[in-house]
C-alpha cells in the first residue's frame, strides 16, 4: 500500500513515479535509472545498497532516503525529517491532468534489456484507488 500512496504523492508534486525492483542485479538498475532520466531517487532500506553500488555511474543529481541506518556521503537522509511533526511550509501540490505521465514500470528484462513502459495519470490513479478499496480505504473525492 505505502508503494501505491508514494505513486500518488510524487505525481500530486508534479512528477513520475519510476518504480523499481528491489531485487535488480546493479547493471539492470543503472540501466533503468539512466533510461529514465531521473532527477532523484528516493530508496528505502531494500534497494539503498544497491543504488550506492551504482551510484557513479547513473546521471542522476539527487539521492534520497528513509533508510535511518545510511551514511553514504552523498545521500540526503529523510529520517530525521519523517520523524519529525510536519514540515512548516508543506510542499506545493501540482494541477495533475489524466494523460500526464504518472509512473514509469521496466518490464523484467526477461528477453533482453528491460524497457520502460509509460503509466499515464487516470490509470495511476485507478490502481491505487483498486488498492485503497481492498483494504477499505475510500478516496475523498474521484480523480477527475
Amino acid at each position: 500500500i505505502e508503494k501505491q500512496y508514494g505513486k500518488g504523492a510524487i505525481m500530486k508534486l508534479g512528477a513520475c513515479a519510476v518504480i523499481l525492483n528491489a531485487g535488480l542485479r546493479a547493471r539492470a538498475l543503472e540501466i533503468q535509472l539512466n533510461h529514465a532520466d531521473c532527477k532523484a531517487v528516493v530508496t528505502g532500506p531494500g534497494l539503498q545498497a544497491e543504488v550506492n553500488a551504482v551510484r557513479d555511474s547513473v546521471k542522476v543529481p539527487l539521492f534520497l532516503t528513509w533508510d535511518a541506518d545510511d551514511r553514504s556521503a552523498a545521500t540526503h537522509n529523510l529520517a530525521p525529517v519523517l520523524a519529525a511533526d510536519g514540515p512548516d511550509k508543506p510542499l506545493a501540490i501540482a494541477a495533475v491532468k489524466y494523460d500526464d505521465i504518472g509512473c514509469l514500470v521496466f518490464s523484467s528484462g526477461t528477453t533482453g534489456t528491460p524497457k520502460g513502459a509509460i503509466m499515464r495519470a487516470n490509470s495511476a490513479c485507478a490502481s491505487i484507488c483498486r488498492c485503497a478499496r481492498k483494504i477499505f480505504i475510500v478516496p475523498l473525492a474521484p480523480y477527475g
